[in-house]
């Protein structure tokens, strides 16, 4: 049995990979994340998609071939550091679509 230390030692681990090995980024950012890093946000090939991909990495045509990861990189500059999460946010997403 795996004790409560060493799952969260795991844990940690696996979010470290799959936040800063350029890999595991350029694997989730092709199955159609976000990308975790500034590098990939200044990747010419990222920054000049002109398909969003869905949760399997199909090409979606919803934004009409527009370049929108350039959009998206610029709004990432642009988010504010102290946002929070209302404790509701779940529920008044599901609520208010």
């Amino acid at each position: 049995m795996i004790d409560k230390a060493s799952k969260a030692d795991v844990a940690y681990k696996f979010i470290e990979y799959a936040s800063h090995d350029l890999g595991a980024i350029k694997l989730r950012v092709g199955a159609g994340t976000f990308p975790a890093d500034y590098k990939t946000l200044a990747d010419k090939d990222f920054l000049n998609s002109t398909t969003a991909k869905d949760g399997e990495g199909k090409p979606i045509a919803y934004f009409g071939g527009q370049k929108i990861n350039e959009v998206l990189a610029q709004a990432s500059k642009n988010a504010d550091p102290h946002f929070r999460n209302i404790i509701f946010s779940v529920y008044a997403s599901r609520v208010f679509r």
